[in-house]
């Protein structure tokens, strides 16, 4: 062969070996806008590859498209490729260490999917198992090196691949263990790791440390990262206010808007009884303008009620439900002070209380703290109006009360039958019976509604309506007591004694089955039968 023929083949080998170099970049580059076409050219490539039996060819473009493939978000199809880097290379650690890297990605992802146990473990004791023999600290002369020493730059990942294994699988002295050989505190001038790797190594061990409970180092760990919010949790955990409270004071003082850091703050606080020290930096702090300072002024009320202090948590609590309209948990609170602060004997308090209650609802109609207090209010002030029958301001604002508590929702049939029930007894029977219509529409099944419905149709005079309405309840329910015990009384005003005592009969024998007292049927069973011997009893 000539010289010159020579030079021809080698130039024509060097520039295919570069042409064939772009087509694997410019998939790559495709795989920025368009992955799924990068994938298919890179497998034609591999399969070229193959066949021609250019491994390095084959090489290149498997670890292309294992990267493609973990880019996207799928390290169970990379699986494939990063093998075959490794049976390509003859077990290169850069090959290994990609390898393990897809299989730690794979046991992420389930964890992610909620999958644990041997949804993860196989993954990663497979990842430790490729990456084995393989030096995690750095080489120093004079010593004799356990495994194959790396330079820094796979070191890094290695070591990050190692101790995130042993840490899922629970193994968390290993762990530390293993970034603690790495040294993760040398610094890269004598060999140590690479700068932009440490913050995710020492973060891990800040996990692995608060893990084995060693509080104080896992805080030191997440401090030198910038993780500010995780030291102050881990001082807490150590119980160390001292160095806990400053952080969450500086924190809060960047941003007192911050719910989700007011909370935190709060329950380390309560862990580590500094509620005092919490409540003095938070005064230290302006609230911010509008719904933003809503946050750290219930926050503050908070503390000041530990501290024993509710009128002034009470008054905080005001400025904090005026500067969100939509906001009820304040007012909840709120509501809450005035009978706490207030004279409990005072209408003037349970007016205001129950006032501060029915506005929160407005404000938010499935607040469960403004239904349950209203439904506290309207409990106590009916089973008063027994005790106070002429007092109206009680059975005006029992009223409201149950009214506001429809409104916010209008289809449930028990605040509905609440309210017929009060219209009941506060002698309004076309109000109550209004009430008890509306509730029968929300629950047609009711047996209680249409009990109560015959009891103010008795009321307004309408004996054989009332009767019906009580058998309709028996037909919803024959074992409803309410409905036997109403039903018996009305037959036996109606003078059917023996209608009366099969009612009276069935009342009696559920209650003793159901393990009530019998007491009430019997009285007047035994009434029935005064009766029969001296009709003025009846």
């Amino acid at each position: 062969m000539s010289r010159m023929l020579l030079v021809v083949v080698v130039l024509g080998c060097v520039l295919a070996g570069a042409a064939y170099a772009d087509d694997i970049d410019d998939a790559v580059k495709l795989a920025a806008s368009d992955s799924d076409a990068a994938i298919e050219k890179l497998a034609a490539i591999i399969a070229a590859a193959r066949d021609a039996k250019d491994n390095a060819r084959r090489h290149r473009a498997h670890v292309a498209l294992g990267n493609v493939r973990m880019g996207r978000g799928e390290p169970y199809a990379a699986l494939e490729h990063f093998e075959a880097r490794i049976e390509i290379s003859g077990n290169k650690p850069e090959d290994r260490i990609a390898y393990a890297d897809a299989l730690r990605a794979v046991a992420k992802k389930n964890i992610q999917g909620g999958g644990m146990g041997r949804n993860i473990q196989p993954f990663l004791r497979d990842a430790l198992d490729v990456v084995k023999g393989l030096q995690l600290g750095r080489a120093i002369a004079g010593e004799q090196a356990q495994g194959i020493a790396l330079p820094p730059g796979l070191r890094a990942p290695l070591v990050h691949i190692v101790a995130e294994c042993r840490y899922l699988l629970g193994e968390l002295d290993a762990a530390l263990a293993a970034l603690d050989e790495a040294g993760i505190d040398e610094q890269p001038a004598v060999g140590g790791l690479p700068d932009d790797y440490l913050p995710t190594l020492r973060s891990l061990r800040g996990h692995i440390r608060y893990g084995l409970k060693q509080y104080a180092g896992a805080a030191a760990d997440w401090a030198s990262v910038k993780n500010l919010v995780g030291a102050a949790s881990a001082y807490d955990a150590a119980r160390m206010p001292e160095k806990s409270m400053p952080i969450y004071a500086e924190l809060l003082r960047q941003a007192p808007h911050d719910a989700g850091l007011l909370a935190r703050a709060m329950a380390g606080a309560r862990f580590t009884g500094s509620q005092a020290t919490l409540l003095e930096t938070l005064n230290g702090i302006d609230a911010p303008a509008g719904p933003a300072g809503v946050p750290l002024l219930r926050a503050r009320a908070q503390l000041l009620e530990v501290a024993n202090r509710p009128a002034d948590a009470l008054g905080v609590l005001r400025d904090a439900a005026a500067r969100d309209p939509k906001d009820d948990r304040a007012l909840v609170d709120v509501a809450r002070l005035i009978v706490v602060t207030g004279d409990k004997a005072s209408e003037d308090v349970w007016d205001a209380a129950a006032a501060a209650y029915a506005e929160a609802l407005t404000r938010r109609p499935t607040s469960e703290g403004a239904a349950l207090g209203l439904s506290f209010v309207a409990r106590r002030d009916f089973g008063r109006l027994w005790q106070v029958w002429q007092d109206a301001r009680v059975a005006a604002r029992l009223l409201r009360v149950q009214r506001a508590i429809v409104a916010a929702d209008p289809e449930d049939a028990l605040a509905l039958g609440d309210l017929g029930n009060i219209h009941r007894v506060l002698g309004q029977p076309d109000e109550s019976l209004e009430a008890y219509n509306r509730a029968r529409a929300a629950n047609p099944f009711d047996p209680g509604v249409e009990s109560d419905a015959g009891l103010a149709l008795s009321g307004a005079g309408h004996a054989d309506k009332a009767l019906a309405a009580y058998e309709r309840s028996l037909e919803l329910d024959p074992s409803h007591l309410a409905g036997r015990q109403n039903a018996a009384r009305a037959q036996w005003l109606a003078g059917d004694d023996s209608a009366a005592e099969t009612h009276l009969g069935a009342a009696i024998r559920t209650a003793r089955a159901i393990g009530r007292s019998p007491d009430t049927y019997r009285f007047l069973l035994d009434r029935i039968w005064r009766t029969r011997q001296n009709p003025k009893f009846r």
